[in-house]
């Protein structure tokens, strides 16, 4: 992933981010099909191991941290899904494991960011602060306001997403 050289134009050549950001997508899933299926003769704890020690979150912080700006419009559908996925692993990765949601914390700055479009993020960030009562203690107040504003934009589209009122308990 950190070879993905971002040049922000439409062109000939920036097509060839797009490969490398399939390829990536597609590990992704993979990464998720084993934090979510598992490996039957591997705990859930020795998976999220696994994940800790093949630096996971420097790949996610570095993946939450992308800008859109720095790639083709083209690609934006692209880069969305990438987040997404890599989101949808991390929530795997530090559900009930105070070190890793520790790990995950420190990128909060940058999920914060993107809670408003993309609602993986907030799953995410939901499942850091769950249970972990030392991170809770930190939780800005900014990211209180952006969860509020997710649960009115809900209901005022007459749905409603259970993980956001998680994050508040």
């Amino acid at each position: 992933l950190y070879s993905i050289e971002n040049w922000g134009v439409d062109d000939d050549f920036s097509t060839i981010d797009n490969a490398k950001l399939k390829q990536f997508s597609s590990l992704c899933k993979r990464i998720r099909g084993l934090c979510i299926n598992g490996d039957p003769s591997s705990s859930p704890h020795e998976v999220q191991k696994m994940l800790h020690e093949t630096e996971f979150f420097s790949h996610m912080d570095y993946t939450v941290r992308m800008s859109f700006s720095d790639f083709p419009q083209s690609s934006e559908p692209l880069v969305k899904q990438v987040i997404s996925q890599m989101c949808h692993c991390a929530v795997k990765a530090v559900a009930n494991n105070s070190k890793n949601q520790m790990q995950a914390y420190r990128s909060i700055d940058a999920m914060k960011a993107l809670v408003a479009e993309q609602p993986e993020s907030a799953l995410l960030l939901a499942e850091i602060f769950k249970g972990n009562f030392t991170i809770c203690r930190r939780v800005p107040e900014d990211l209180i306001a952006k969860f509020s504003e997710l649960i009115l934009r809900e209901r005022m589209a007459g749905s409603f997403v259970s993980c956001y009122i998680d994050f508040y308990m």
